[in-house]
């Protein structure tokens, strides 16, 4: 059975940065299976950081598109982002009820939001966000 030819790390850094960090697309390039792109960054470091910076560029992309959507009056946006962002810190927090079933009874397990802003406000916007829909 033949050695596999050995790949350089240039030659991994090249193929992320030519397909933007997708590992899938970057093995296909390079002949190998998806888990060497892996193998390589856990190898070596500076193939980790490149695609580090590549999937940090895009986040920047995405947090500043959907601050324009919610500048430009997108509820979903903004919604999305105090979900997101908001956080426990400024109060944000989702509700979650969850049911059990499966004795005689079922079991409900509910965690309750706090907010600083009206829960009628939140539930209109969230309303709205939905399209109007309950």
């Amino acid at each position: 059975m033949a050695r596999p030819k050995y790949i350089g790390k240039q030659r991994y850094i090249e193929a992320l940065e030519k397909y933007e960090g997708a590992i899938g697309q970057a093995a296909e390039y390079l002949g190998v299976h998806p888990s060497a792109v892996y193998q390589a960054m856990d190898r070596w470091p500076e193939v980790k950081r490149v695609r580090e910076r590549i999937i940090e560029k895009y986040l920047d992309i995405a947090e500043k598109n959907v601050k324009r959507w919610m500048q430009d009056g997108d509820k979903g946006a903004t919604y999305f982002y105090l979900k997101c962002f908001g956080a426990k810190s400024r109060g944000w927090q989702e509700k979650h009820l969850h049911q059990l079933e499966g004795g005689d009874k079922p079991i409900q397990i509910q965690a309750d939001i706090k907010q600083q802003m009206d829960l009628d406000a939140l539930k209109k916007a969230i309303q709205e966000a939905k399209g109007g829909k309950s």
